[in-house]
């Protein structure tokens, strides 16, 4: 199974793959960052002579070195992240206590009475 499977599935990752899907997820951003900064004055003269390649230049490298401190951030971070199971037990277990706190009383049991004995027949004489 690759990383991006495992990803989807909500299975652990290491530290180094968490970072790594950052660093995908900020490449892809500056991507498409850079190209709106360069579509919008192409679309809007329809040249693309219009484009000011430094300014779309500078805006993809400010966004990619984003990209890259938020993945170094993960990364470091990441070791601190308590164990899945941990965190999965700890919430299962308060889970069930507050369950317990606001479970109803149950209910107790009718009283049946009953019914009286007939009368004695009487003796005859």
């Amino acid at each position: 199974m690759n990383l991006f499977a495992r990803a989807s599935a909500n299975l652990p990752l290491t530290p180094g793959e968490r970072a790594f899907l950052k660093v995908v997820e900020g490449v892809v951003l500056t991507a498409a960052l850079a190209a709106l900064t360069a579509a919008y004055p192409t679309i809007s003269t329809g040249s693309l002579a219009s484009v000011d390649w430094a300014r779309t230049g500078s805006v993809a490298a400010i966004a990619f070195l984003v990209s890259m401190l938020q993945a170094a951030n993960k990364y470091f971070r990441a070791f601190g992240d308590p164990p899945l199971a941990a965190v999965a037990d700890a919430l299962t277990s308060d889970a069930e206590a507050t369950l317990a706190a606001h479970a109803p009383a149950p209910t107790p049991a009718p009283v049946v009475t009953p019914a009286p004995a007939p009368p004695a027949p009487l003796p005859a004489t």
